[in-house]
């Protein structure tokens, strides 16, 4: 854009000049000036040069050499002296080659690379040429054998006579068929084997970690006791003195095996190997240690008899590891305990259920009373109250509501025309029930 902007700048002086001479290396830079529907140079323009020599990099210092040299002018004596020159002349760029460096990417928005070459050396003149030739042909005559005449002239080369002889050349003695002297197996201990690269130590111990990480995982899916117990041993006897045997027995059962962080519990259990389980738990294997999905050994598999085996080595080994971070549940109960847990807890569910029915019971006794209570009228109310005093005398006397018969026997009641009530409430709504007529 920058210099579509330039040039259309410059649109009024580049239409005035007699000639305009430029530089766009590359399909991307040519198509800046002459390519688009509204190219901002003509490329048919007979107005147009390319610069004749190479430029470097486009700077100001560089438009003042080019423009330089394009505008001045040198005259020589002959052209031979100009071709001399042009002939020995440097490229611009000649003093920073050695500083390059040769890559792979091609900047094609730089100019290509000019080797100059010397010019080809002038033809000899025509003479010269003939004169040479005429020797040439002379050379023959002599080799030819051509003899004098006897006047004294040389005899012509049609006088001399030929003659046409048939000869069978056999080169069978000299053709011998490709002898070698070497067998097989010396040619190929001649032959240069290719040198494999050697592994560094790192790798090696790497390698080897790893194939006994494969051994390890292989023997546990295979729940071979035995071999577990051979590789215990030769880890042990490889210590060196002064290693504590029971802290690398530690190491050694509580090693990771995968990049998942699965330990040899974890394969076991996994695998369903309940001997190979009790191995490890024997030597020391922490059953608290997590896999990378934070599973302990008894929470990443779903069998049944190793989760048992597991409960039950934590209930004979309470004080060995903490059983809740292996998330082992130590208090849980057989199949006999939970039945009889079962069975308890059905029987208190029973009786809860048959005091709930005793006071749903009572409850609903209570409700039939009130509500027998409220159909009588004010004067069966009163007669009801003095026979149960009556015969209640020496017993309890219950005393309730006028209104709503509620039981309000050891409570002070409100008292109106004779009759008691709960509240100030039903004493109101009885006397607007039967409002008193004063005369």
């Amino acid at each position: 854009q920058h210099v579509k902007d330039i040039v259309e700048n410059w649109k009024d002086e580049i239409e005035k000049s007699s000639l305009i001479i430029y530089r766009a290396a590359g399909p991307f830079n040519r198509s800046i000036l002459f390519g688009g529907s509204n190219p901002l140079l003509d490329r048919t323009s007979k107005k147009l040069r390319t610069i004749p020599f190479s430029t470097r990099r486009a700077t100001f210092t560089e438009v003042k050499r080019v423009h330089a040299l394009l505008s001045s002018a040198e005259l020589y004596d002959s052209l031979e002296t100009a071709t001399r020159k042009y002939a020995l002349q440097k490229t611009p760029d000649a003093d920073f080659k050695r500083n390059k460096t040769r890559t792979s990417c091609v900047n094609r928005a730089k100019s290509r690379e000019l080797i100059e070459r010397p010019l080809p050396a002038t033809l000899s003149s025509s003479s010269s040429s003939e004169e040479e030739l005429d020797e040439e042909i002379g050379d023959l005559r002599i080799e030819s054998g051509d003899t004098e005449a006897q006047d004294g002239h040389p005899q012509q080369p049609e006088d001399i006579a030929l003659e046409a002889v048939d000869e069978n050349i056999g080169c069978l003695e000299d053709l011998q068929e490709f002898g070698d002297s070497l067998t097989p197996e010396q040619r190929k201990k001649l032959t240069k084997k290719k040198s494999k690269p050697k592994k560094s130590k790192s790798k090696k111990l790497k390698e080897q970690e790893e194939a006994k990480r494969k051994e390890l995982v292989d023997v546990i899916s295979r729940g071979d006791i035995s071999a577990m117990e051979r590789l215990l041993a030769d880890h042990l006897n490889s210590l060196q003195e002064g290693v504590d045997k029971e802290e690398a027995r530690t190491s050694f059962v509580n090693q990771v095996l995968d990049e998942n962080l699965n330990t040899l519990l974890h394969e076991a259990a996994l695998n369903e190997q309940k001997e190979m389980l009790r191995f490890l738990l024997d030597n020391s294997a922490d059953p608290c240690l997590k896999n990378k999905t934070q599973h302990t050994a008894y929470t990443c598999t779903q069998s049944k008899d190793i989760r048992e085996y597991l409960k039950q080595f934590a209930k004979e080994n309470p004080e060995k590891f903490n059983y809740n971070k292996a998330q082992i549940p130590v208090n849980a109960l057989t199949e006999e305990e939970l039945a009889e847990k079962r069975k308890a807890q059905r029987k208190v569910k029973k009786e809860k259920e048959k005091e709930k029915r005793k006071e749903n019971e009572v409850k609903r006794k209570e409700q039939e009373e009130r509500q027998r209570f409220l159909n009588l009228s004010d004067r069966e109310k009163r007669a009801l109250a003095a026979e149960k005093r009556l015969r209640d005398l020496s017993g309890k006397v219950i005393t309730r509501c006028f209104n709503c018969a509620a039981d309000i026997t050891g409570k002070v009641p409100f008292e109106y025309m004779g009759n008691v009530f709960c509240t100030i409430d039903c004493l109101k709504a009885h006397r607007l029930k039967g409002p008193i007529v004063l005369s």
